[in-house]
């Protein structure tokens, strides 16, 4: 592997190539996350360590040298697994534990919001990584995120809230689910 242009404490998994990016604090359940995905389907890129660099403009994800193949399993110990390396970011979940200071992105309706306080259809926002931008979804870790985010990377594209017809997002499911 050539000499990597960043290195972030994260981790990062693949689904069908697609490459998710897991950023978040020490605790946050950057590591349980992937393991939820593996037992998924999902393959591992990489634990605590993730190497990243620009290729054909593309964000390249890979694991250290000396950390391919390992995940951390708190409380258990160390395994190996096969892993993936190159493998293109399409989305990067950070595992916030607090909504965002930036009042556009507060919610108006309680509506809007998960019990967890996060937005049900949140506006897209995305990362600069390496100069390149990547969609980042910000989200604390909760039951059935793995699967959600599985079914993220299976779909290619994530619509915004307000994509269907009639709706402001943050209200589109509660209209379904009155009608």
């Amino acid at each position: 592997m050539s000499a990597p242009d960043a290195a972030l404490h994260a981790n990062a998994v693949a689904f069908r190539g697609r490459g998710l990016l897991i950023t978040g604090r020490a605790g946050s359940g950057k590591t349980s996350l992937s393991v939820e995905m593996m037992a998924l389907g999902a393959d591992l890129i990489a634990d605590d360590r993730v190497v990243l660099r620009c290729a054909g403009g593309l964000v390249l994800l890979s694991p250290p040298d000396t950390l391919a193949g390992l995940v951390e399993l708190r409380g258990i110990g160390i395994i190996r697994r096969d892993f993936q390396a190159d493998v293109p970011a399409a989305l990067v979940l950070n595992l916030n534990s607090e909504l965002s200071a930036d009042p556009r992105a507060e919610p108006t309706t309680r509506e809007e919001t998960d019990h967890d306080g996060a937005r049900r259809l949140p506006d897209p926002v995305f990362e600069d990584l390496l100069g390149l931008k990547v969609r980042r979804i910000s989200r604390p870790w909760r039951p059935g995120l793995a699967a959600a985010m599985i079914l993220a990377l299976q779909s290619g594209e994530i619509l915004p809230g307000d994509h269907l017809p009639g709706r402001q997002h943050g209200d589109a499911m509660d209209q379904m689910s009155r009608s």
